[in-house]
C-alpha cells in the first residue's frame, strides 16, 4: 500500500507519512486491520496537536499546528534528557526569531536517506536537501520522525532563554551557549576534548524512508493487540531546496564536528513508547 493510499484511507489532509503517528501504547482486539491501528495513532496525535495548539504560550514561535509538529520531531530527537526539551525547544525558536539557520545533525541525516553511512562528515553538512538545517533558514518541509506529547507541549511553551547553541554531553548534560565563541569552546572541551580551545565548528553566528510507519506488535492471549508505536526518524527521498546565501566558517577537517548546532551527533535511537 502506497503512502498516498495510506494518507488517504486514514482520512489524513497532510502529504507526507512522517510525524503523524502519536508514539503511545494502544490496545486493540485480535484481527484489527493495519489501518485501524494508524487511524487510531493519527486521530490521537490530532487531538494532541489541537489542545496543544489551543493552549499554545506566548513564546511559542511556531506558525501553525503543523510546523509545531515539525520543530518537535527535531527536539524528540535532539534531546538526551526529557527535562532539557524546554530549553531546547527556546534555542530552536530563538533561531527562527531571527533567522538563524537550525543547523540540527538529525534532520541533516534524515535528509541524506539510504545513503548515509552512519557518520556525519563535511560533505553530509555542504550537500543541498530541503532536509539540510545548515543550507537555509527556517524549517525542514515535514517533521523528520513521530514527536511525543513532550516535545510537542515544549515547542509550544519554550523556555524563554537568552541561548542560541548547545551540545549534549557524553553523560547527557545540557550544556547551552550565548555565542558562538562560547559554543565552540563547549564542542572543543566535551566533544573534541583534544582540539585546540579556540578551535572553529561548522555553525554560524546570528544574522529510515517514509515508506513504512514502525510499529512494534504483540498479540496477548490471542485475545488482545498491543501495538507500540515509536519516535524513530525516517528517511526520505533526496529532493533539492536553494540553499541560503549565508557565509559559514567551515573546519579544516574533512569531517564535520560531532556535535552540530544543536548536539553532539544525532540522539541515540528513541526506544518504543
Amino acid at each position: 500500500m502506497s503512502a498516498d493510499a495510506i494518507l488517504l484511507a486514514i482520512g489524513a489532509k497532510e502529504g507526507h507519512l512522517e510525524g503523524l503517528f502519536a508514539p503511545d501504547t494502544y490496545h486493540f482486539h485480535a484481527g484489527v486491520s493495519d489501518l485501524q491501528v494508524l487511524k487510531a495513532a493519527y486521530d490521537r496525535q490530532q487531538e494532541i496537536l489541537t489542545e496543544e495548539w489551543t493552549n499554545r504560550g506566548t513564546n511559542c514561535a511556531v506558525k501553525s499546528p503543523y510546523e509545531a509538529l515539525i520543530l518537535a520531531s527535531i527536539v524528540e530527537r535532539e534531546v538526551a534528557r526529557s527535562e532539557d526539551r524546554l530549553i531546547v525547544a527556546g534555542i530552536f525558536s530563538n533561531r527562527l526569531r531571527i533567522k538563524m539557520p537550525l543547523q540540527t545533525d538529525p534532520s541533516v541525516i534524515y535528509g541524506e536517506g539510504e545513503d548515509f553511512e552512519g557518520r556525519l562528515r563535511r560533505k553530509h553538512l555542504d550537500r543541498d536537501t530541503p532536509y539540510n538545517t545548515y543550507r537555509f533558514v527556517g524549517l525542514p518541509p515535514t517533521p523528520i520522525g513521530n514527536p511525543t506529547r513532550a516535545s510537542i507541549h515544549a515547542v509550544m511553551h519554550p523556555a524563554k532563554t537568552p541561548y542560541l547553541y548547545f551540545i549534549n554531553k557524553e553523560n547527557g548534560d545540557l550544556v547551552a551557549s550565548r555565542t558562538l565563541q562560547e559554543h565552540n569552546r563547549a564542542v572543543n572541551r566535551y566533544i573534541r576534548k583534544n582540539a585546540s580551545p579556540d578551535s572553529k565548528t561548522y555553525h554560524l553566528d546570528p544574522p529510515a524512508r517514509t515508506k513504512e510507519i514502525i510499529i512494534g506488535v504483540t498479540v496477548a492471549a490471542a485475545v488482545c493487540v498491543v501495538v507500540s508505536i515509536a519516535s524513530f526518524a525516517k528517511k526520505p527521498n533526496k529532493e533539492n531546496k536553494k540553499p541560503s546565501k549565508d557565509n559559514k566558517e567551515k573546519p579544516e577537517s574533512a569531517e564535520a564536528p560531532k556535535a552540530s548546532k544543536g548536539s553532539s551527533g544525532s540522539k541515540p535511537k528513541a526506544k518504543k513508547m
